[in-house]
């Protein structure tokens, strides 16, 4: 199993570029890490991912940059609640389908 860590609120003192945006899967760890007193409600929250190995999400971390360097998205997915939506297309995955 595998758990997510998701950016819940555009607060820009807590990043004060707001590259990172409400939905953003900020990281991902094995299950059982130790998060951070930080890391809680109201600017993320930790998803429990049941089934869903490390290695399998290490794609929605990868973000994206413009043809000048500059970061354009920090990461091409995001969570929504339920189910996990690709940015760029909208091609949206559930948690199950992610083996697929």
């Amino acid at each position: 199993m595998s758990e997510i860590l998701i950016k819940l609120s555009d607060d820009v003192s807590k990043d004060p570029i707001g590259s990172w945006r409400t939905g953003d899967i900020f990281t991902a760890r094995e299950d059982g890490f130790k998060w951070g007193t930080e890391e809680v409600p109201p600017i993320f929250l930790v998803v429990k991912l049941p089934g869903i190995p490390l290695s399998q999400l290490q794609p929605m971390l990868v973000g994206w940059n413009n043809v000048d360097g500059d970061i354009y998205r920090q990461r091409l997915w995001m969570w929504d609640g339920e189910k996990f939506v690709r940015k760029s297309d909208g091609i949206i995955r559930t948690v199950g389908q992610l083996q697929a």
